[in-house]
């Protein structure tokens, strides 16, 4: 695990210390050098959002990130459901499609 996923993780248990969630780094599916951690996909279940919309839910997730996305994050893919709709399915299918630019083996 790199720094900024380290970063990461602290900030989202510091904010959402109930929550579930899975950080994924999905930088090697990138045109990007090795190791890098510039893309990164998030499902984050907490009853925080509740009552909140979809794009009200995103941006205050973005928003804690503010400073890692000045500093070379490039991409956050987010999904950030309540306990309710992730035992309804909503955690299903959250599959991050092929990057355009990626990287030749």
């Amino acid at each position: 695990m790199g720094r900024r996923e380290q970063r990461m993780r602290e900030i989202l248990e510091a904010h959402f210390p109930n929550a579930e969630y899975g950080l994924e780094n999905e930088s090697s599916m990138h045109a990007v050098p090795a190791g890098s951690e510039t893309h990164f996909k998030l499902l984050l279940i907490a009853d925080d959002f509740l009552g909140v919309s979809r794009v009200e839910r995103s941006r205050r997730v973005q928003g804690l990130f503010s400073d890692e996305f000045k500093s070379g994050l490039h991409a956050l893919s987010i999904r950030a459901i309540t306990q309710e709709e992730a035992e309804k399915g909503a955690r299903d299918g959250f599959v991050s499609p092929a990057c355009m630019g990626r990287r030749k083996p």
